[in-house]
């Protein structure tokens, strides 16, 4: 049925349970699950040259990039059971994983639709509904249950 499922991670409750649903979704089909975490970079200010330390700065794209590694390492333990890549990029998320499922090919996106909520929602916009407004790829988006 699938081949390739995309599961968009931002690390929250909400994507794990994107992803808890997926693996259970693909499970048995020899699928491969995708896990694709999207960094977006921060305009970074000007530093004065003389408080750069040797070596350069630490960005905070690297600094961001090194966490988001060890957060998908931890989210393996709940894909064991199924064939999985792990894709990081940066950019803007709604179009990175719009763009990064019609490159794969990908036959689906499994999302929450709930990520962010309130004044940060607002502010940012909904990811998910950017993907589903531009998607040509399925997207199945999930209700992350209240608590």
């Amino acid at each position: 049925m699938f081949s390739k499922v995309v599961v968009p991670v931002d690390f929250s409750e909400a994507s794990k349970v994107a992803v808890q649903y997926a693996v259970k979704l693909v499970q048995g089909s020899g699928a491969e699950l995708i896990l694709l975490h999207v960094v977006q970079p921060v305009v970074p200010t000007e530093t004065p040259t003389a408080f750069v330390p040797q070596g350069g700065p630490a960005t905070p794209l690297r600094e961001e990039m090194t966490v988001a590694r060890e957060d998908m390492a931890r989210l393996a333990p709940m894909t064991a059971s199924v064939k999985t890549r792990s894709v990081m990029r940066t950019g803007e998320p709604g179009s990175e994983i719009v763009g990064f499922a019609r490159e794969e090919a990908a036959d689906l996106i499994v999302m929450t639709t709930h990520g962010r909520s309130g004044l940060s929602r607002l502010l940012l916009g909904s990811v998910t509904e950017s993907v589903m407004r531009h998607s040509d790829v399925p997207l199945m988006t999930l209700r992350q249950p209240r608590t």
